[in-house]
């Protein structure tokens, strides 16, 4: 009977050190729950940080993109200013020659106004 008593207490020793360990077991598997959520929630986290960082690596090159066409456009309207800065004063070099020449064109009709004037009045007497 004693040793059946031992048998029993170890038995029931063993028994509870199966339970701590089964205990233990369970709160590990339930960190490893815990942990692998976590891991998922990061994941879907990265992935969705990735999305985002691939979006604002299109918006970036749009904006460069949009850059590069202001710049062009700039240099583009900047070449048509001079183009048009070199017309007026192409112009206005015209207009000053064709006053001078209207100019003297005047004064060679006056002229000639005044000798046919002359000549009708010498062709009157």
């Amino acid at each position: 009977a004693e040793e059946v008593s031992h048998q029993v207490a170890a038995l029931t020793a063993r028994a509870e050190a199966a339970e701590l360990e089964a205990a233990d077991l369970r709160d590990r598997v339930e960190a490893m729950e815990l942990a692998a959520a976590a891991a998922m929630e990061a994941t879907t986290r990265a992935e969705a940080a990735e999305a985002e960082a691939s979006s604002l690596r299109a918006q970036a090159a749009e904006l460069q993109s949009r850059l590069e066409a202001d710049t062009d456009a700039k240099a583009s309207l900047d070449a048509s200013q001079e183009e048009i800065a070199s017309l007026r004063k192409q112009v206005d070099a015209a207009t000053s020659r064709a006053e001078g020449e209207t100019g003297e064109l005047s004064a060679r009709l006056q002229e000639a106004e005044a000798r046919a004037l002359d000549l009708q009045s010498r062709a009157d007497e």
